[in-house]
């Protein structure tokens, strides 16, 4: 999923945050993890290329075009996100944290649905299990719309 559907649905779930827990500072950190939870992309171009990207080459990148990489996606892990709930839980943090944590969870939940990934691609421990290898991580249809692209 690209970044302004992230930020329009972050937005949007964080202004909800701010109706329901009449908080502002929820509804901040919702937009906060919800958009920058992607920040691991640049690093996974950075440990791929070794510079920083611009725009077009962090999506060229992202959609595969850009040759060999390996999908790290550290931030993008379904069971640290399932560790930081529980933490969040048991020592009740604030709405703040919630609120951030609502923001990533609503992305990865999205990420599940649009993406071209198969079901436990999202897991760091299943990616790490199949050595970062796309073919085990991504569905045929990412496989697919990289070859039109390529046309």
């Amino acid at each position: 999923m690209r970044p302004v559907p992230h930020m329009l649905i972050s937005l949007g779930v964080g202004a909800g945050l701010a109706y329901v827990f009449k908080s502002y500072p929820a509804a901040v950190s919702c937009f906060i993890g919800g958009v920058f939870i992607d920040i691991d992309h640049h690093i996974d171009y950075v440990i791929a290329r070794g510079k920083i990207p611009n725009y077009k080459e962090l999506n060229d990148f992202c959609d595969g075009m850009d040759g060999g990489w390996k999908p790290y996606l550290i931030f993008h892990s379904l069971e640290a996100i399932f560790m930081a709930w529980l933490l969040t839980i048991y020592f009740q943090l604030n709405v703040v944290w919630g609120g951030f944590l609502i923001g990533i969870t609503v992305h990865m939940i999205c990420d599940q649905l649009a993406n071209p990934i198969r079901p436990l691609g999202y897991f760091s421990w299943y990616r790490f299990k199949v050595n970062y290898d796309k073919q085990k991580i991504f569905t045929q249809r990412y496989f697919d719309e990289l070859e039109q692209k390529k046309k």
